[in-house]
């Protein structure tokens, strides 16, 4: 059976602080409650054996000859000012039956019981002896007093207890940040990694507890997925190096082939056939050289563009091709600056534009480009209304070589690596490429980069 707390937070920190800080709370509620009922019983014993020890020398004094009606039954025991006052029946009847001090109740009922006794009635605690048939000796006191001494009493167990609470909860919050110092170190460590710096390690003194083991472990792992991804990155380059040769020797032998004017129809075909698998095949490389450079890490040096400017760039360079395709392109362009290379950012919206008009498959059809700022973020934003995409695609939109319709993509000659570039790109300038989509409700993808601090700070 798995408990599950779901009013906690879900940091790992929050949750063994408010544990500990529950449990603590119980502890001490416990203890002052334990501590106060002791000091209450204490107290409570201590008022009576003074009303008792009043009472029992009130009887000594009858027993000793003293009657009711002696005016100094109790002196010596009794203040004539206190929170004492004794009550005494002497027989069921007849004058001079009840004798009271001043002070005490009006209305006292007489005891019932034999020998003595002690009860609570009303806000008094008395005591009385049943010292000869009929005669009853009571004494008592008011608790009022005493009650504000108890909750003066609780008071102070409280503010007791929560300060005690405050500096354990204190104390334990320093510790918990100790103890979980190294599980931040491979959070950020692994964040890092995630976002492409491989060679990030975590540092760690304690080599021998169970943390230390589990980062030399992490470091281990890490450096080997470094090398890996150093191989697989140096492999695609050299691959793609190797291969820009011989393809462009295939690519000007077609050119050749298609120059000469005593072709067949079918020779003709052949040549076109492989002057497009030559073109495609020298896009395909240059991608993968592009993604091997970021994979490296090779950035060119950023400067402030503007990326309104650089959409309507794209915009009339693309209208061409859009109205080609039955495509209309609308621009609503505000003022978005921004710091990166405006060449890879050209890239970037020209992507974008080509994958919204040729989504529509020839179908007339809509594509808008925006762009904006909104507070410390420049906005470009393409959207269309074409087919949309399915849900199971979006998760993998931006993966290397993912095609939604790979028979009209390898139709059109494209191969996969636009939308994985474009990401790329993205990243390197700290900025994020997202989309959403539904079928029949078209595509909207939404590229956010942060302006320049001078600029996003106005």
């Amino acid at each position: 059976m798995t408990l599950r707390f779901s009013a906690i937070p879900d940091s790992l920190r929050w949750r063994v602080q408010i544990l500990h800080g529950l449990l603590l709370a119980v502890l001490l509620l416990a203890l002052g409650v334990t501590a106060f009922l002791v000091m209450l019983d204490r107290y409570m014993r201590d008022v009576d054996n003074e009303i008792y020890r009043a009472a029992f020398l009130i009887d000594g004094r009858l027993r000793g000859g003293s009657s009711l009606n002696d005016q100094n039954i109790a002196e010596g025991i009794i203040p004539s000012r206190g929170a004492l006052y004794y009550v005494i029946w002497e027989s069921a009847g007849g004058a001079g039956e009840r004798t009271a001090s001043a002070n005490a109740p009006r209305e006292i009922p007489r005891p019932e019981q034999q020998y003595e006794g002690f009860g609570t009635r009303e806000g008094y605690r008395e005591a009385f002896i049943n010292s000869a048939p009929g005669r009853y000796v009571l004494v008592g006191r008011s608790l009022e007093a005493d009650k504000a001494y108890w909750l003066r009493l609780a008071l102070a167990f409280a503010a007791i207890g929560l300060l005690l609470w405050s500096a354990v909860m204190l104390a334990g919050r320093v510790l918990i940040d100790r103890a979980l110092r190294p599980l931040r170190d491979i959070t950020e460590a692994a964040e890092q990694i995630a976002n492409g710096d491989l060679s990030r390690r975590i540092q760690t003194r304690d080599a021998q507890t169970e943390l230390g083991r589990l980062v030399a472990v992490l470091n281990t792992t890490f450096t080997r997925l470094e090398a890996a991804f150093t191989r697989q990155t140096r492999f695609t380059a050299d691959a793609a190096h190797e291969l820009r040769t011989p393809v462009a020797i295939v690519l000007a032998h077609a050119q050749n082939g298609l120059a000469a004017a005593d072709l067949a129809v079918e020779e003709r075909a052949a040549f076109e056939a492989c002057q497009r698998a030559a073109r495609r095949m020298r896009r395909l490389i240059e991608g993968l050289l592009q993604l091997a450079r970021f994979d490296h890490g090779d950035e060119a040096a950023p400067q402030q563009c503007h990326l309104d400017q650089i959409a309507e760039e794209a915009l009339v360079q693309l209208r061409p091709l859009a109205a080609e395709r039955n495509v209309t392109l609308i621009g609503s362009l505000m003022p978005a600056q921004v710091s990166g290379n405006p060449d890879q950012l050209t890239q970037v919206i020209f992507n974008l534009l080509d994958n919204a008009i040729h989504c529509h498959g020839g179908s007339p059809g809509r594509v808008f480009l925006s762009t904006r700022e909104e507070g410390e973020e420049a906005i470009c934003e393409v959207r269309d209304d074409g087919p949309g995409i399915a849900g199971e695609h979006l998760d993998r939109l931006f993966e290397r070589f993912y095609q939604v319709d790979k028979a009209r993509s390898h139709t059109l000659g494209r191969c996969g690596l636009g939308l994985a570039i474009s990401q790329a790109i993205v990243q390197a300038h700290r900025g994020v490429l997202s989309v959403e989509s539904a079928p029949g409700q078209g595509s909207t993808f939404v590229m956010r980069l942060p302006r320049p601090a001078s600029k996003a700070s106005r």
